[in-house]
């Protein structure tokens, strides 16, 4: 998560303001830490979406893959 978080952050600074971070100047570290807190904030909102993903297809797993690809005796397994 964080090995992408930086790169996305200095990429976004640079696609916003034109020029690279310099990290002794204050305005642009305050810059970063900005894009990095909307970064991760949106990363936590995004996991109560991907759980309700997760719930709301599991009646279409449990039909289209599991009940087809899965292990009920030789029935399962011929469809392979």
């Amino acid at each position: 998560f964080w090995g992408l978080s930086v790169p996305v952050c200095v990429f976004g600074f640079y696609g916003v303001f034109g020029r690279m971070p310099s990290f002794s100047n204050k305005a642009d570290l305050r810059k970063l830490g900005g894009e990095a807190l909307l970064f991760v904030n949106c990363a936590r909102f995004a996991v109560p979406l991907r759980i309700g993903l997760a719930l709301g297809t599991t009646g279409w797993i449990q039909e289209n893959v599991v009940n087809k690809f899965g292990r009920n005796g030789e029935e399962g397994l011929s469809k392979l």
